[in-house]
């Protein structure tokens, strides 16, 4: 045995180092008698302590047994597995997609930067203190106000629950009913498919709001205000039928928000939430599509009874840090979120309008037609047959555009174009939709 005193490990872990790998490997043989502790010492030229320190850690472990009286014997140990990989075979095979990054520009980070020092000075007592598991009070008051404002929401800061993203929020709301059967206008959101399928509810996939009712699930769930991925809208006829139709059943309604700014051809549509006066629809938004990708952040609003049952059960633990949340509510409360919206709706109607430029400018080929223009950071592309759209995958793959395929809408792929530059967004689009 070798032993290093200027080794950062210390010695007595390089000492029980050294007497795992012996017993593993059966270089020591179960019940072999160990060295004295006063021998092992007087070889290395190391202190009895430092050896009493090794033999217990290798006891506690399990490695050896003390016999009174005797010493340290060797424990049976089983034969550990041959290892399968190593460090140096480890690949990093993350993708990046110029299509689907966020441009630096997009965002101004310097206002979120002064938010989060003003809260590390100004608050930073209370990041000594466990985070409360529905989330801040600050940003759940900042949160309401916002959509009260721009979304018509009618709720307290109570009823906004604050958590990491969709999934997790459908876990918390899984947690709260034992309403298990979940309809949707197909296709759906596939975050919200995982979770779903992952928490054991039944889904009903239709074609039309009225194939979707007749089904009268437990559970709806849509975007009224920009139906994915198509982005179209319910009429309020459509959903004044949607929230009746709740009340009388007593179906729940959950209302994904997630991207409601972006809309090239009107403003904002209301929310559903805010027309049934809060009652059986849980709304659910986030700021992750909103602020930086990398911040995974959002909220969901419930009504007065799943309130209740909430804070009557045991609560998950909160997933966003109570550092994220204080500074979220510091930069929503100086204005800087409903400024950076109004940029970010200006951006992405800009960019609608020069992808409708390349494609007058295009001659398409006839097997494929574009759709959802109207709304979103994607267009859709309709293919006429499995081999058109075979060829748009291996264009995609061939140039790194990331594009998304729907096991329910065969006949559609979805190319997202948020993460393009302005001088990009013709090329790239002859290179994918060439003739």
């Amino acid at each position: 045995m070798w032993l290093d005193p200027a080794s950062k490990t210390p010695l007595y872990m390089q000492i029980t180092q050294h007497f795992k790998t012996q017993i593993l490997d059966k270089t020591l043989p179960a019940n072999a008698k160990m060295p004295s502790i006063r021998a092992l010492a007087r070889k290395h030229d190391v202190s009895k302590t430092t050896v009493e320190k090794a033999y217990q850690q290798l006891h506690i472990e399990g490695y050896v047994q003390s016999k009174p009286k005797s010493g340290y014997y060797v424990m049976a140990t089983e034969t550990l597995p041959s290892a399968r990989f190593s460090k140096d075979d480890t690949v990093d095979d993350d993708k990046t997609y110029p299509n689907l990054a966020q441009r630096e520009g997009d965002f101004r980070i310097e206002p979120l930067r002064k938010a989060f020092h003003h809260v590390m000075l100004q608050e930073g007592h209370s990041l000594y203190e466990n985070p409360r598991p529905e989330g801040e009070l600050p940003l759940r008051r900042a949160v309401l106000r916002h959509l009260e404002s721009e979304r018509g929401v009618e709720a307290s800061p109570d009823n906004v629950i604050i958590g990491a993203g969709i999934q997790n929020h459908l876990m918390t709301f899984a947690a709260i009913t034992s309403k298990r059967v979940v309809g949707y206008l197909k296709p759906i959101f596939d975050r919200a498919a995982i979770a779903f399928d992952t928490l054991g509810f039944q889904r009903m996939p239709c074609e039309t709001l009225d194939e979707l009712l007749a089904c009268n699930p437990d559970i709806i769930t849509i975007s009224p205000s920009n139906l994915y991925p198509s982005g179209d809208v319910l009429s309020i006829n459509d959903r004044i039928r949607l929230i009746n139709h709740a009340k009388k059943h007593g179906t729940l309604i959950i209302e994904d928000d997630y991207n409601y700014v972006f809309r090239h051809n009107a403003f904002q549509i209301p929310s559903i939430q805010g027309l049934a006066g809060g009652e059986n629809v849980i709304y659910i938004g986030s700021f992750s599509r909103n602020l930086l990708l990398g911040m995974r952040a959002g909220y969901m609003v419930l009504p007065p009874d799943l309130t209740a049952r909430l804070k009557a059960t045991t609560p998950f633990a909160q997933t966003v840090s109570k550092l994220d949340q204080l500074a979220l509510a510091d930069y929503m409360n100086q204005g800087h979120y409903a400024r950076h919206l109004k940029r970010l709706s200006s951006r992405s109607k800009r960019q609608r309008d020069l992808i409708l430029e390349a494609l007058k400018s295009m001659t398409l080929p006839d097997s494929i037609r574009i759709e959802g223009l109207e709304s979103n950071l994607h267009i859709l592309i309709v293919c006429e047959s499995e081999s058109v759209k075979a060829r748009l995958i291996e264009r995609a793959a061939r140039h790194h555009l990331y594009i998304k395929t729907f096991d329910e809408r065969p006949d559609v792929v979805l190319f997202p174009y948020g993460g393009l530059d302005d001088a990009a967004i013709e090329s790239t689009l002859k290179q994918l939709l060439k003739a």
